[in-house]
């Protein structure tokens, strides 16, 4: 087990996009990040819009629990991955995250009060 992140027993929640004017790349990206969050002692939880059954399965198969996006979403840390929620709705999320990610890859869709903004882009500079 890694011992490099102090993840025993925290629960992370992975909210991400998806649909059919969205595709699956943000589901797909949240369940690599929770297979590896799961690895360092996590409990992981995705919430999306619902999933075709296929990948919901690949989901529970890489160690995830699913759960409706409007669901009580109270957790240690709140990752959100979504170009549809903007500052004001992950406002509304993140006060029930004690702490607070957002995936942004596209650099459009601040301000993002976050402890942590991640640009998984090749070559990303800071956000100004």
């Amino acid at each position: 087990m890694n011992k490099l992140l102090p993840l025993d027993g925290k629960t992370i929640v992975l909210h991400a996009d998806a649909g059919p004017s969205r595709g699956l790349g943000h589901v797909m990206r949240s369940i690599a990040l929770g297979e590896a969050l799961l690895t360092a002692g996590a409990r992981c939880m995705l919430a999306s819009q619902p999933l075709p059954q296929s990948i919901a399965g690949y989901a529970k198969r890489c160690g995830l629990e699913l759960m409706d996006p409007g669901a009580d979403l109270a957790c240690d840390c709140l990752i959100v991955d979504s170009y549809d929620i903007d500052a004001a709705g992950r406002a509304e999320l993140f006060r029930h995250a004690q702490r607070r990610v957002v995936i942004d890859d596209m650099r459009n869709n601040g301000p993002y009060a976050a402890d942590l903004l991640i640009n998984p882009n090749p070559g990303a500079t800071e956000y100004a």
